[in-house]
């Protein structure tokens, strides 16, 4: 337990790779002691998988995540918020390897079981939606991400506020969605909304805020200012 503990303040403090070892070394324990499919081997597998991903090791990331979709099944049942929350994580895994549509699979999963476990309006629906509305962009549906968004956003705002950087990110991708179903001026007036809040939230050096920057400049050159 004391590893464990460890691990999880150091990921807080940082030092990722630290967090990986101490997890490592917990899983070795836990597995012996309780099983390989116990719960708490679960939940410290799914644990590691989202410091792999920090790392930036997708692939280890996903084999840990799907140990952990399966133990969590087998402890929690195939409905439980638990299995939710893992398959939103794996669903993030699979978005860094590029298979889209394995992405949307558990994305759309989860959010079936956080809509009927959390309610239609927690938090944990609107990081599912948000990340399920980037799966459907980038496999060509701009109309029904930026619907997914709107309502991340409406559930976002009435959780964290107006000005919260969870909005400021949410809105970045639903002025992409908005560019690519054609509505040019109302994307442009979004993108400058975001970026103001990316300067507010992150700063002017962030990558999130150069982001938005070079994207409202490319819109701007593309396009006739008459057309805003």
């Amino acid at each position: 337990a004391i590893c464990l503990n460890l691990a999880s303040v150091s990921f807080d403090l940082g030092e990722v790779e630290r967090s990986r070892d101490l997890h490592e070394r917990a899983l070795t324990i836990f597995a012996a002691c309780h099983g390989p499919e116990s719960e708490v081997v679960g939940v410290i597998a799914g644990n590691l998988g989202l410091v792999y991903s920090t790392l930036g090791n997708a692939e280890k990331s996903r084999d840990l995540q799907e140990q952990a979709l399966h133990t969590k099944e087998l402890c929690f049942g195939v409905d439980h918020e638990e299995v939710g929350i893992t398959l939103s994580n794996l669903g993030c895994v699979y978005v860094s390897l590029g298979d889209t549509r394995m992405a949307r699979k558990c994305l759309e999963r989860s959010l079936r079981i956080k809509e009927a476990r959390f309610g239609l309006h927690h938090p944990e629906v609107g990081i599912t939606l948000g990340n399920l509305a980037t799966t459907h962009r980038d496999l060509g549906d701009a109309t029904k991400s930026r619907q997914l968004l709107e309502r991340a956003l409406h559930i976002q705002k009435s959780n964290y506020g107006p000005d919260h950087k969870v909005i400021a990110i949410s809105k970045f991708h639903l002025a992409v969605s908005t560019c690519l179903v054609g509505e040019r001026r109302a994307a442009i007036r979004m993108m400058e909304d975001v970026l103001r809040m990316f300067m507010n939230c992150f700063g002017p050096q962030h990558s999130f805020t150069e982001q938005a920057l070079q994207g409202l400049m490319e819109w701007r050159r593309w396009w006739d200012p008459r057309d805003w």
